[in-house]
């Protein structure tokens, strides 16, 4: 079986760790046969690309890096090229390829909120911008019912997806892995002349994540006069959300109170982690998030969203906060501080549901399984 591994919607954040994880995985676990029979699909100089250079598969090929080009590229040449090479499936990691239908392909699906249609999960964006997300939407589910199977993250996901799209294709729920580094880099917070403590919110600028919240709770610490600080990770870059939470944070005279880092690199998670103290996921919607895991891993009280997706996945090993409440997230940040019980029982918890989740090669292995399996059905 010639399978071609399709990386080429990944560029940054979780999801390209979790590629990364994955190629490390195929090609250093003695346990995985025929690695001879994969083609690689990525974008030049990408740290996927690199990646695979240090392990020299038999093929990798190049797609634009430009969605659009992306789409033309698949749609006029990589069907030739699977049909050339006698390309036997094509695994999508994340998204999915436009290739013809006569071609089994498995994506990776993570967007949670084409299975929620009731949720308006784009109506804080401006008409134009709301209208682009629900284009790619449409064309996410497009692709769900051009795949041969999908692969969720999250039980409910595959739930929802059958009871939606009244499908009986081929399906599986595989839990993410902790994500490792190869190495372990060195990461200076910005630095702060007081002690105080720090809460992460390990993410770009995306409004689902309820980034513009900080600066509201910043002034209701500020306010209750507890030195805290927090750290997020998205770029300053100038764009419309990054003009807007400065002017947020301006207004409520918190600048000092809140570090915009920028990308942090996956080898640089540990050192990030064993800065801070609590970690925030206020998002609305998640099919999952590494917040989770990662919080467990390092040991850090993760402060979540009281929603259904964050109770089905964190149980009790985490802190449920009205998510447009500043004051309910401020009381309970300040409940763990003061319940030093409670703190090692989120821990402790947080130990337990880790054990829920497989290893990298685990992981790696159910996917192949997956593959073989539906390859076997359909060929």
């Amino acid at each position: 079986m010639r399978i071609l591994i399709n990386f080429s919607p990944i560029k940054k954040g979780g999801g390209q760790n979790v590629a990364l994880n994955f190629i490390k995985s195929l090609f250093e676990d003695k346990n995985i046969q025929n690695k001879d029979d994969y083609i690689f699909l990525t974008v030049k100089n990408s740290p996927i690309h690199l990646l695979l250079e240090k392990y020299k598969p038999t093929q990798v090929i190049f797609s634009p890096s430009n969605p659009m080009k992306r789409i033309i590229y698949e749609t006029f040449y990589l069907n030739s090229f699977l049909k050339k090479n006698k390309v036997d499936l094509i695994y999508s990691y994340f998204g999915f390829a436009n290739i013809s239908k006569k071609f089994i392909q498995i994506t990776g699906s993570v967007d949670s909120n084409i299975y929620y249609p009731d949720i308006k999960f784009w109506k804080e964006y401006s008409i134009i911008i709301r209208l682009k997300k629900i284009y790619i939407d449409f064309y996410r589910i497009y692709g769900l019912k051009k795949c041969t199977g999908i692969i969720f993250e999250n039980p409910e996901l595959e739930r929802r997806y059958k009871l939606l799209y009244n499908s009986s294709k081929p399906t599986t729920t595989i839990y993410p892995s902790v994500s490792q580094a190869y190495t372990n880099e060195n990461y200076e917070l910005p630095t702060n002349n007081q002690h105080c403590f720090t809460g992460l919110f390990l993410c770009g600028w995306h409004l689902n994540k309820n980034i513009m919240i900080i600066p509201i709770l910043a002034k209701e610490f500020m306010n209750n006069k507890i030195p805290f600080r927090f750290i997020l990770t998205a770029p300053e870059d100038n764009s419309l959300f990054h003009k807007k939470f400065l002017k947020l944070a301006a207004y409520y005279n918190v600048q000092d109170m809140i570090s915009i880092v920028g990308n942090v690199k996956k080898e640089q998670l540990c050192s990030l982690y064993k800065q801070i103290d609590f970690v925030f996921l206020l998002s609305k919607l998640e099919s999952f998030s590494n917040n989770i895991i990662e919080s467990y891993f390092y040991k850090k009280p993760i402060v979540v969203s009281n929603e259904p997706w964050a109770r089905m996945l964190c149980k009790d090993a985490a802190i449920y906060v009205d998510r447009d409440n500043p004051e309910d997230i401020f009381n309970s940040v300040i409940k763990i501080i003061n319940d030093k019980h409670l703190f090692e029982e989120l821990i402790a918890k947080g130990d337990e549901n880790l054990k829920e989740y497989p290893s990298i090669n685990e992981k790696t292995k159910q996917e192949i399984d997956f593959i073989k399996y539906v390859h076997e059905k359909y060929s």
